[in-house]
């Protein structure tokens, strides 16, 4: 699987030497890299050309995925 670098951890700590709230998922089928980003409507979840999935990921993979990342901003209290 091909990951382009705004997916990857160096491009994580990159923004956490910024000072920007940073989180890696991996899942078997796939990727995300996200930033957390406080704008004046609030915190949001930026992910960069990702979420990345592996060639024969599954609808079930997705929705697992797309699961992992609505609870994360939760946690997070995101906007969007």
């Amino acid at each position: 699987m091909q990951i382009p670098f705004t997916q990857t951890k160096e491009y994580l700590s990159w923004q956490e030497s910024v000072g920007h709230e940073t989180f890696y998922l991996e899942t078997k089928n796939a990727v995300v890299a996200c930033v957390v980003l406080d704008l004046k409507v609030g915190k949001v979840l930026y992910c960069p050309f990702g979420p990345v999935l592996a060639d024969g990921a599954t609808d079930e993979d997705v929705k697992s995925l797309v699961t992992e990342l609505k609870k994360k901003g939760k946690e997070l209290n995101c906007v969007f």
